[in-house]
């Protein structure tokens, strides 16, 4: 019996707290359960935004995990709903298992840029420095 089905089996975010305006990996496994090579598009997103879309092309009972980068640049600091879609191929009769969606949430954080890190230890050394002599200070007229 002919069987046309496609379906997304799982979707795995690399991180699931990112700063803003970097990247991260999102893997997205796909799989053929049809009898049939399909052809179809598999899109990734973040609640309803489209990360990106990919075409792919699978033989029968072939899987495969394509990997999805997300760019944080503009996207503001919430939780985010990590979910992919896989297009519906000509004749599938079982479409629930076209989309599935990441049972966690993915967070954006502000930047953290490595200046402030660098900043933070530079005043900790002035600090310590600082009460360093005032010790020495201390000691020499005890």
């Amino acid at each position: 019996m002919p069987i046309h089905n496609v379906a997304i089996v799982n979707v795995v975010p690399k991180e699931t707290v990112i700063e803003q305006n970097q990247t991260t990996s999102i893997n997205v496994t796909v799989v053929n359960e049809g009898n049939y090579t399909e052809t179809f598009n598999v899109t990734l997103y973040y609640d309803s935004a489209e990360v990106r879309c990919q075409t792919l092309t699978l033989e029968a009972h072939e899987s495969r995990i394509l990997t999805f980068k997300w760019n944080t640049t503009g996207v503001l600091c919430d939780d985010y709903t990590i979910s992919a879609y896989a297009s519906e191929v000509p004749e599938e009769a079982d479409t629930q298992d076209n989309i599935y969606t990441v049972e966690y949430p993915v967070t954006v954080v502000p930047e953290f840029p490595s200046t402030i890190i660098l900043l933070a230890f530079l005043i900790f050394t002035l600090v310590a420095a600082t009460l360093m002599r005032k010790e020495k200070t201390r000691t020499r007229f005890n």
